[in-house]
């Protein structure tokens, strides 16, 4: 039997398939958003929902995720990141 990856959206909670969701990730202290699901470092996980996108930047749920302050920059530049994605 196939290994299934399944993450927790850090906005609502719940689990879904990790092809499913949008991975942010952090390395050497650079936040950005992987749409491959490829890149080294500590990732945190949001679901397709739109209002989970919306809340995880409204009450900064990134911040816990990467256990830092992560600056207002860095939520801007992913929102912009998303619209320009067409998301």
């Amino acid at each position: 039997m196939a290994h299934i990856p399944i993450r927790e959206c850090i906005a609502c909670g719940r689990k879904f398939l990790k092809s499913e969701m949008l991975r942010v990730v952090e390395k050497d202290g650079v936040i950005s958003i992987d749409f491959g699901s490829k890149a080294e470092g500590r990732g945190a996980y949001i679901c397709a929902n739109p209002s989970c996108r919306q809340t995880a930047m409204e009450r900064r749920k990134l911040n816990r995720a990467f256990r830092k302050n992560v600056p207002e920059t860095v939520y801007e530049s992913i929102r912009e990141e998303l619209e320009n994605a067409g998301e």
